[in-house]
């Protein structure tokens, strides 16, 4: 999304200040993008197999809402976590040498809300397994056309007035098109019992409790870090304790017609 940046320049930005602004974020870019594409790819290549063998064998689509649900834990995990000590990280020193300079430290306001860009991105790779199985590739196509014209439209909207946060909202709202396009799409040729509600009840969670660390970094007293983990180790290990409590009865949301793929 490096073009949604340099797209700001082409419609009003001063050279000299675009650029000011664009460096921290095309750096926070790669940090942030290798770190979550990097977990992305490693699943995509760990879990397509499994749904392939899963399907052909016409075994229950609740493995594969599984997959999804427990995936976007692990990715809203880590949302949690980076988004929140992401100073901390940046900060930390090896052998006196600080990991990124503090003249770059202003592209870290970018961080969460490109992470959250990145977790609606792994949900959308996710989500796309349904026309992989059915051979109807031609809806990744059209999907990606309609993000690639969402994410566009939304430069052109954002950038003016937002710089670098405008491009990442834009990706923002264009995964999140992309990511109800090819559920609702997906439910219709190849139903499969998604737990959404409860994802998007955890997923309010996690972003609620980002935005308390968030504050707590804003108080200029001690214990900032420890106060922050607390946080982060209560959400987790709520969240962990209510899946146990009150675990999700996968079977009960099974397509009866559950038919081997060829």
């Amino acid at each position: 999304m490096f073009g949604g940046a340099y797209l700001g320049q082409a419609i009003g930005g001063s050279a000299v200040l675009f650029l000011a602004e664009v460096i921290p974020f095309r750096l926070t870019y790669v940090f942030v993008a290798l770190m979550i594409l990097l977990v992305t790819q490693a699943f995509r290549y760990a879990a397509e197999p499994f749904f392939f063998r899963h399907a052909r064998e016409g075994k229950g689509r609740s493995a594969f809402a599984k997959v999804f649900h427990y995936f976007m834990l692990a990715s809203l995990v880590v949302f949690l976590l980076v988004s929140s000590f992401a100073h901390e990280m940046v900060a930390f020193q090896v052998l006196g040498f600080q990991m990124v300079d503090d003249a770059y430290w202003m592209g870290l306001e970018v961080v969460p809300l490109m992470l959250f860009s990145f977790v609606l991105w792994g949900a959308y790779t996710n989500l796309t397994i349904w026309y992989k199985l059915t051979k109807q590739v031609r809806f990744g196509l059209f999907f990606s056309a309609i993000g690639v014209g969402t994410v566009l439209a939304f430069n052109f909207i954002l950038i003016p007035g937002h710089a670098y946060m405008g491009a990442t909202w834009a990706m923002v709202i264009s995964y999140s098109v992309m990511c109800l396009l090819v559920y609702v799409t997906g439910q219709k040729y190849y139903p499969i019992p998604y737990r959404i509600e409860r994802m998007l009840l955890y997923s309010g969670i996690f972003v609620a409790a980002f935005f308390v660390n968030n504050a707590i970094a804003d108080v200029t007293i001690g214990g900032q870090f420890w106060a922050k983990l607390m946080v982060c180790l209560v959400v987790i290990g709520g969240i962990a304790g209510f899946e146990k409590l009150v675990p999700i009865r996968w079977e009960r949301g099974d397509t009866p017609a559950d038919k081997p793929v060829a």
